[in-house]
């Protein structure tokens, strides 16, 4: 699960605690890490934790690369792995997976550049310190909705209702292609046009 920092993380306050950096993705993210996650990725503004006999496959590279959503983070391992994104109460425009895709065919659109790199500390559980390179993503006005119209016209979105909350359930692998044509056609298709008015769902 999701348990992203960098609200809270920044260059002027440059250091990540494993147990101890709130999430600033939502409460069921916060229960999670605090109750019932066996680990969290070293991670200072993408992290995710996890729980389960692959926890340690999924989260123990993500420090490594200077991305945030490289191949070895858990973004990468979840196309790797054929696992499923379920999506609970939140729309497209809050789908990190996409992210994977721009750092792999467009950095230099979606990226800071590497002058810009930032070095954080990351504590784990066991008070091992770790200095982590970051290049982090650029603040940019994205439009995420055109892949879930693109996986909703292929058959390959699922949809369900849980009270007044909408769910959205999708293979990883299936976002990945989709993405990545469009970014292969079109190195700067996420971006949004200018005045392009955004989807609540």
């Amino acid at each position: 699960m999701p348990t992203m920092s960098w609200r809270y993380v920044k260059s002027e306050k440059s250091q990540f605690d494993e147990l101890k950096t709130p999430s600033n993705t939502g409460i069921l993210s916060e229960v999670f890490r605090t109750r019932y996650a066996t680990r969290r990725s070293l991670h200072p503004t993408h992290s995710v934790a996890g729980y389960g006999c692959s926890v340690d496959w999924f989260l123990n590279e993500h420090h490594l690369d200077l991305t945030p959503c490289s191949a070895r983070s858990p973004f990468g391992k979840i196309v790797e792995s054929d696992g499923w994104v379920l999506m609970l109460g939140i729309g497209f425009d809050c789908c990190t997976l996409i992210h994977h895709c721009e750092e792999l065919v467009a950095p230099q659109i979606y990226l800071r550049p590497l002058t810009e790199t930032e070095t954080y500390t990351c504590i784990d559980r066991h008070d091992t310190h770790y200095s982590v390179k970051l290049q982090r993503h650029l603040l940019l006005h994205r439009d995420y909705w055109q892949f879930q119209d693109q996986l909703a016209f292929s058959g390959l979105l699922k949809l369900a209702y849980w009270g007044s909350v909408t769910c959205r359930a999708f293979r990883a692998r299936n976002l990945f292609d989709v993405t990545m044509k469009t970014l292969k056609n079109h190195a700067d298709a996420i971006l949004a046009k200018p005045g392009q008015r955004y989807r609540r769902m």
